[in-house]
């Protein structure tokens, strides 16, 4: 019992490692949804994911490449509200 759950714990670990990289590749806006396909597909990429309980496939890489891009587009999205609510305080003065 004790080696599943240390093994679940790991698993779990590895899923922060993955997350931690879509985040952070996601700060990279555009350059990021690029990164984060090579590093899926570099070897250190293919063991974390694999580490982390998930079957290396193209389509994980897409899945992963999609919420970076996904990411991306939101924090575009916020940052031009961001802007326009700007703009428009500073118009009402």
């Amino acid at each position: 019992m004790a080696n599943a759950e240390q093994a679940q714990r790991c698993r779990a670990l590895f899923s922060e490692v993955v997350m931690t990289a879509i985040k952070d590749y996601a700060r990279d806006g555009d350059k990021g949804v690029a990164a984060m396909e090579r590093w899926a597909n570099s070897r250190d990429g293919q063991l974390v994911i694999t580490s982390a309980g998930i079957e290396h496939s193209p389509q994980v890489v897409n899945a992963l490449t999609e919420k970076v891009r996904r990411k991306v587009a939101a924090q575009k999205k916020r940052e031009a509200a961001r802007k326009a609510a700007q703009a428009a305080a500073i118009a009402a003065l």
